[in-house]
């Protein structure tokens, strides 16, 4: 790809001047190549070594790129979501410190808005560490400065990452909403990647108000002319999003050969972030051909991954799941004793669906 092929050119002329003020930016680009190419072996070097660098500087900027850096690296691989979350809240520390005048270069420096993109993926971090409102707040805390800065890509790109948050909840309204959004600041500046993401939002959405094998064939689409631009950053949660649809039509082998195809992915790339999902919804698709045993193991095997994970809201779904299934079988009370404890953890999202789920079914089980 020529972007990765000018950044590696770039890193290789300043790294010989050893001069950190010039070298993070062009590191941070190369970064950016890294995660949009789902090369996260790479990215983990080069944000480790961003933030050697950036410690050596004491600069603002270059020590909340790399604070993104490594939270944005952590979050993608799924490896430590507490750590992730840890270096998100330094990045949005030292973003509050900073005046509009600082916070506008820092984006045209690092070609990316740092505060927009900290708080929105911070969101994103929340949510799965088991925090669904803070995750909320954290997002439109993203919009505001976005829209103060003004930087076209950075606005249409945490508007693409709010409808993930409101996916990630299953509230499709709002998923279509900044999805449609996203797309109208996109096109306005001839960002035809951002156009591409968001439209698998946007035709997400759909899928999920109106069920249709159109509908399905408008995803498939639009996964093709992302995939096309040689990104593939959260392509294992854009196979979700079309298991899902197929799941809602009814096509369940379509699903379950979908929802195979991300789990193959989240082994080739490691993306692990949601593959506790993956493994969740191979659960429901298999239960729905019969195979309760196979079931079973895959609700194990999500439980197992989310809590290895620390992802609370993923381990209450696969909790909800595995309950769900040993209720059916005449194992309430292990059912109970499961999800009891995973319910008990959380303080806030009871309005949600999956919480308010999981209660109505330690409701059952208590009756």
């Amino acid at each position: 790809m020529e972007t990765e092929r000018a950044f590696s050119r770039a890193r290789e002329l300043y790294v010989a001047t050893d001069d950190d003020q010039i070298i993070i930016p062009v590191l941070f680009g190369n970064i950016l190549v890294e995660w949009g190419s789902a090369q996260f072996a790479k990215a983990e070097t080069t944000a480790n070594e961003i933030f050697q660098r950036a410690a050596r500087t004491g600069d603002t900027g270059a020590g909340i790129a790399a604070d993104f850096a490594v939270a944005a690296t952590c979050l993608q691989s799924g490896g430590n979501l507490p750590r992730a979350r840890r270096h998100y809240d330094s990045a949005i520390s030292s973003y509050r410190d900073v005046d509009a005048a600082a916070a506008h270069r820092f984006a045209y420096d690092y070609s990316i808005e740092l505060g927009a993109f900290s708080f929105v993926y911070a969101g994103w971090c929340s949510w799965l560490l088991g925090y669904p409102d803070q995750s909320l707040r954290l997002v439109e805390e993203s919009i505001t400065v976005g829209e103060s800065v003004r930087h076209d890509y950075s606005r249409s790109r945490v508007l693409y990452c709010k409808s993930v948050v409101h996916a990630f909840r299953r509230e499709w309204a709002l998923v279509e909403e900044c999805a449609v959004a996203s797309i109208a600041v996109a096109q306005g500046r001839g960002l035809g990647m951002m156009v591409a993401v968001a439209r698998i939002m946007w035709t997400a959405a759909q899928a999920m108000h109106e069920p249709s094998s159109e509908a399905v064939a408008e995803i498939r689409k639009a996964i093709r002319t992302y995939r096309a631009t040689g990104n593939r950053l959260h392509s294992t949660h854009h196979l979700i999003l079309l298991t899902q649809a197929l799941v809602a039509c009814g096509h369940y082998g379509e699903g379950l050969a979908t929802v195979r195809e991300a789990a193959t992915l989240v082994d080739e790339i490691g993306e692990r972030m949601v593959e506790a999902e993956i493994r969740r919804l191979e659960g429901n698709l298999l239960l729905a051909e019969n195979g309760w045993a196979e079931a079973e193991a895959r609700y194990v095997k999500a439980l197992e991954v989310a809590r290895a994970q620390e992802a609370r809201s993923l381990e209450l779904r696969a909790a909800t799941s595995l309950a769900g299934l040993w209720a059916e079988r005449g194992r309430s009370a292990e059912a109970r004793d499961l999800l009891t404890p995973v319910y008990g953890w959380f303080t806030e999202g009871f309005g949600t669906r999956d919480l308010k789920e999981a209660r109505a079914l330690l409701d059952a089980l208590s009756s």
